[in-house]
């Protein structure tokens, strides 16, 4: 009984074509894209079966959208192509000639519709970057600046996890584990994004790439480096002094980033306490904070003393500023000028104290974590949206267990 066989050039698994004995074989090429293993299936068969090619213009513009997938040399291409479409079973076209151009021009105009990595890199900084924090989407752009020369020619439905794991490596090697996470996280998300978006219809990297984590930071400021911070006397009276030890008492009292506590204004402190939305998740959780005053009045009598400081604010001004007046934070969320009023107190601190270890700003945060009788609490403090981020990266205190006593008493 005659059988055919419809197939695509770079599909030609010979030894499966042998095993179903075809009778004839039509290969769909064209004259831009000869193809060069028709002698190979010719010698594979031996007289078993004619071999016809059909040639077309529709064809060119596929193999040209596949080509963009592939490196430069040939034949690492092919084994790339061979292994893509024997992968995802497209290399029969169907069992009979109708089918066969159906199915065809099906896949050629899918074809024309797949963007290539660079268009979904262009409508992810259009669509998605913009609506991030200022700080994220300066970190999003690096990684897609990173990630084009790579996988800008590469169509997402030919990614494969080996190519990401490579390229992390890579990457770590040049510029550390955190920025290769960022980066490979970045790709994830924008193939996430391109499955919204109606342009593939899954993610081929989701599920299938385990990239280590990079170890949270676990430095926990001690009681007694606190209050050596406190109780730190500058040599002459410095309004900077000043103001870092009154903001790391509100640290610790209200446990914000440093984005919110230095966006407070005046309208937001009331007569019930501090009125907080935390930018970071300002998008998705939404929750909206009130940090009511103490009965002993420690949080109102910090916020009073940092209103002391000049210059006088009225209206809508910040909470901290500067001896000019301007904010320390910009739209943006550059705090440039308390990075540096800070990397100074620190100077200080470990020059006139007994302090011998270097603390970030956002350790306090952590230690308004740890502090907290309960994981929820602690979250809740923190203005997070789940639990998870504050357990594994800001609750950093020792767990406390008693001893194992054996044998145990019958």
């Amino acid at each position: 009984m005659k059988r055919s066989l419809y197939l695509l050039e770079l599909a030609l698994p010979l030894a499966s074509i042998a095993a179903q004995a075809p009778s004839q074989i039509d290969v769909f090429t064209d004259a831009a894209h000869p193809i060069e293993n028709v002698a190979a299936v010719k010698q594979a068969l031996g007289e078993k079966a004619t071999v016809r090619t059909f040639h077309s213009d529709a064809q060119a513009r596929l193999n040209e959208t596949l080509s963009k997938e592939l490196p430069a040399d040939r034949d690492k291409a092919k084994a790339i192509a061979l292994e893509r479409i024997q992968a995802i079973d497209q290399s029969r076209l169907g069992q009979a000639l109708a089918e066969a151009y159906r199915t065809w021009g099906e896949r050629v105009e899918r074809a024309d519709r797949l963007p290539d990595m660079n268009a979904l890199f262009d409508q992810y900084e259009l669509e998605v970057v913009p609506e991030k924090a200022p700080k994220t989407q300066e970190s999003k752009r690096a990684s897609i600046r990173r990630l084009r020369p790579v996988f800008g020619a590469m169509h997402p439905e030919a990614i494969r996890p080996k190519h990401a794991y490579k390229y992390h490596d890579l990457v770590k090697k040049k510029h550390g584990g955190r920025t290769a996470r960022h980066d490979i996280e970045c790709l994830r998300h924008v193939l996430t994004k391109a499955v919204q978006w109606g342009r593939i219809d899954r993610n081929p990297l989701l599920g299938e790439l385990r990239v280590k984590q990079i170890p949270s930071r676990d430095r926990l400021v001690e009681d007694w480096e606190i209050r050596e911070c406190l109780m730190m006397e500058p040599k002459i009276k410095s309004r900077a002094v000043i103001l870092a030890k009154l903001y790391v008492r509100l640290k610790l009292m209200t446990g914000l980033r440093r984005t919110d506590m230095l966006r407070i204004r005046l309208p937001q402190i009331r007569t019930d306490g501090i009125h907080i939305q935390p930018t970071k998740t300002k998008g998705t959780a939404g929750k909206r904070l009130i940090i009511a005053w103490n009965e002993a009045g420690e949080l109102r009598a910090a916020v009073d003393e940092v209103l002391r400081l000049p210059p006088r604010r009225i209206g809508d001004a910040p909470l901290f500023v500067t001896r000019e007046g301007k904010p320390y934070i910009d739209e943006l969320g550059q705090a440039n000028a308390f990075d540096s009023l800070w990397q100074r107190f620190m100077a200080r601190v470990l020059e006139r104290t007994r302090v011998t270890e270097r603390f970030c700003e956002r350790d306090l945060r952590a230690n308004v974590a740890s502090e907290s009788d309960t994981l929820i609490e602690a979250s809740e403090r923190l203005g997070h949206a789940s639990t998870e981020i504050t357990q594994r990266v800001y609750r950093r205190k020792s767990v406390r267990v008693q001893p194992l006593i054996w044998p145990h008493d019958e």
